[in-house]
């Protein structure tokens, strides 16, 4: 689901009672039920599901949550991984040397890279996972940094570990249940300014990946800029247990992303995506969205113009920062 699609879902159900959403799911319901010419009982038992589902998007709402409840390939931070294509295997030959590939490598993150530069095809991901011995770190480091439609794949496949006995089986599961339990505890929502000192923590921890923030001056006029911000209701965080792991600011007059950061220690969570899209809720439907940042042949831009390119934005014009050459990225809405 890209960026702007989520943020539709805010738009169509926000500020609604839970019988307002059912009376909306059952119009959407009664059109996809003639479209798809379902059987009268998959309609009926769709019918009497939508109560339930209209008080959970509702709660969704309030915790900025949309994106589960209503899962679908969408936006991904920083993932090693591409999507994968069920089916799509590698033949004998190729796994084979893959496997004896990964058995010379040392263990960690280079052997994860090297799965996903390879690997595309789940049912090879999950074979690997035994033959090449991925250790658990790995597989922890592996399930973060999936696409969202395939962690929600292997929730559906790894309900529970009652019938696993392969230590690599478990290793997963268990990988897959610390993401839930982070994730169900990660909340995105407006800052205020209770929030300013945790912001800075987070500021310093990636003030070098932003231009004009490399004095204690500038430092000092950003904590000023952000509390202005949060006065507004213009200021995003993404909060777990008491610490500011997220940091955004936006300008709904303006249409624009001003500032976006993650803690380095958090990153792989599809935090940003969040935040992006919970901020989407509070611009001008239909208003294109800008955001800068560092140019094309910029090493340390490739992450942030691809993490900006999947959910959706496109390059813009050329121009400067703080004296920096960076370059305008909008998503056209």
């Amino acid at each position: 689901m890209r960026a702007e699609d989520t943020a539709a879902l805010y738009r169509l159900f926000g500020g609604r009672t839970a019988e307002e959403i059912r009376r909306l799911l059952a119009g959407a319901l009664q059109r996809l039920t003639v479209f798809l010419q379902l059987p009268p009982h998959t309609a009926r038992y769709a019918r009497l599901c939508l109560p339930l589902l209209a008080r959970r998007t509702e709660q969704a709402v309030r915790l900025g949550t949309l994106e589960q409840l209503y899962p679908m390939p969408g936006t991904a931070e920083e993932a090693l991984a591409p999507d994968f294509v069920d089916g799509e295997r590698m033949n004998d030959r190729a796994y084979g040397r893959l496997v004896v590939e990964l058995a010379r490598m040392d263990e960690g993150e280079a052997r994860v890279r090297r799965i996903f530069e390879t690997c595309r095809s789940l049912a090879d991901l999950l074979d690997l996972l035994d033959d090449a011995e991925i250790t658990e770190e790995e597989i922890a480091l592996l399930v973060r940094s999936l696409p969202p439609a395939e962690k929600e794949t292997l929730r559906r496949q790894y309900p529970t570990d009652a019938f696993l006995t392969q230590e690599s089986e478990i290793a997963l599961y268990r990988a897959l249940q610390e993401l839930n339990r982070r994730r169900s505890k990660m909340k995105i929502r407006l800052g205020n300014e209770g929030d300013i000192e945790g912001w800075m923590r987070l500021v310093e921890k990636v003030k070098q990946d932003f231009p004009g923030l490399e004095t204690e001056k500038a430092l000092a006029e950003h904590r000023n800029t952000v509390l202005d911000f949060m006065r507004r209701g213009s200021a995003v965080c993404a909060e777990e247990e008491g610490k500011i792991a997220g940091a955004l600011l936006f300008s709904e007059k303006d249409g624009a992303l001003c500032f976006l950061a993650v803690d380095p220690q958090e990153r792989r969570r599809h935090i940003a995506g969040r935040m992006v899209e919970y901020m989407l809720t509070f611009m001008e439907p239909g208003k294109d969205v800008v955001v800068t940042t560092y140019r094309e042949d910029v090493p340390e831009g490739i992450a942030a113009r691809a993490f900006y390119k999947r959910l959706g934005f496109v390059e813009g014009r050329l121009t400067e920062e703080f004296g920096s050459p960076v370059q305008e990225f909008i998503l056209p809405r």
